[in-house]
């Protein structure tokens, strides 16, 4: 029931009609009349329900709408704290690196700079102890040469560790150049081989060269290869036993690469060590190495050398089988019977010397 300014508002059931209806009644001034009006509700309604139905439309897609936009805010705020995240994560690994970098290359640099005050006094030791067990200044009784010899293998063992940590600092100070020129590899084995034989000797490893089918010369630093042919070897020796072989090979591949292997029958590298055989420091099998000498540094100066000659160094080894260590030099450092193999060969060349910095 609504009050209007003329009188009552009724609504009513209408049986005749079948539907609800607005019923006015009215009294005339000064008469005795009342003026009754009726009309459907439904037809007097119908303007205000549309009108109710849009606004209800509108406030509904007005509501989806501010939903959405919440969830598209929301969105937008977690991908920029995400993106302002992994700004923050880089900025800070750039910082460490560049922190990691230039302590590294001080270390480097440190290093390479104390070859002269590290060997210096390190070469008197081993020079004096030398002419001291050579008994130059007079006889030595047991115990005076026991002493004398241990001291020379102790100064050529550090001496030796010394080197090693000097030419890694070179490595990674990009300070090594690589001297190149033109040479046999036989006459490079050759060499290698007169320089282990006495220590094969003295272990009782048989040495074994198998002599490639043509000439083949190799364009590359030769002190830097005689260098891995002999780490190569040395280590081979150490961990082959008595009356073991050691076999050092090289041939020629059809596309002119090289490929020189040295393997010997000793007590082999356990898988678990594979992984982290070129790691400086690291032994190939440490409980054999216990009683050996070694800096842990040859197969991973190896492996660098050979890098910067375009070549890969790779380990197969089977514990107490054997190992395998083989060096693959691309047909760019090969050189047949006095010819290039390949007409564009020295097309193909990186360039002039480089140092190990652009190849390791």
């Amino acid at each position: 029931m609504a009050k209007s300014e003329q009188g009552t508002l009724h609504t009513t059931d209408s049986s005749a009609r079948g539907s609800r209806q607005l019923l006015a009644i009215h009294a005339v001034r000064g008469y005795p009349l009342m003026i009754v009006v009726t009309n459907d509700e439904a037809l007097v309604l119908a303007g205000w329900s549309d009108l109710a139905e849009v606004v209800m439309v509108i406030t509904a897609v007005a509501i989806i709408l501010i939903v959405l936009l919440g969830v598209v805010f929301m969105r937008q705020v977690k991908m920029q704290a995400r993106m302002t995240g992994y700004v923050i994560a880089n900025e800070a690994a750039e910082r460490a690196k560049a922190v990691a970098e230039a302590s590294n290359k001080a270390k480097s640099h440190f290093l390479a700079n104390m070859s002269h005050e590290l060997r210096t006094p390190l070469n008197a030791v081993i020079g004096f102890s030398e002419l001291l067990t050579a008994q130059y200044f007079g006889s030595l009784n047991e115990k005076q040469f026991e002493y004398v010899s241990d001291i020379h293998k102790s100064g050529k063992h550090l001496l030796d560790l010394i080197n090693g940590i000097l030419d890694m600092a070179k490595v990674e100070a990009g300070r090594y150049e690589l001297k190149e020129s033109t040479f046999d590899i036989e006459s490079l084995f050759n060499d290698a081989l007169k320089l282990v034989t006495v220590g094969a000797t003295t272990a009782g490893v048989n040495l074994v060269h198998k002599h490639v089918s043509k000439p083949i010369r190799v364009l590359a630093d030769r002190r830097a290869l005689l260098q891995v042919i002999i780490n190569l070897l040395s280590n081979a020796i150490k961990f082959t036993g008595r009356g073991g072989t050691v076999t050092l090979a090289g041939s020629l591949a059809v596309d002119a690469s090289l490929t020189i292997s040295v393997a010997d029958t000793g007590c082999g590298i356990p898988a678990a060590r594979l992984a982290t055989i070129f790691e400086p420091f690291q032994n190939s099998n440490s409980e054999q190495a216990r009683n050996r000498d070694g800096t842990g540094l040859g197969l991973s100066i190896s492996q660098a050398l050979v890098k910067s000659h375009g070549g890969t160094l790779s380990i197969d080894s089977v514990a107490d089988r054997g190992t395998i260590a083989t060096v693959h030099l691309p047909a760019s450092r090969t050189i047949e019977s006095g010819f290039f193999v390949g007409l564009d060969r020295s097309m193909r060349r990186a360039g002039p010397t480089t140092g190990l910095r652009d190849a390791v």
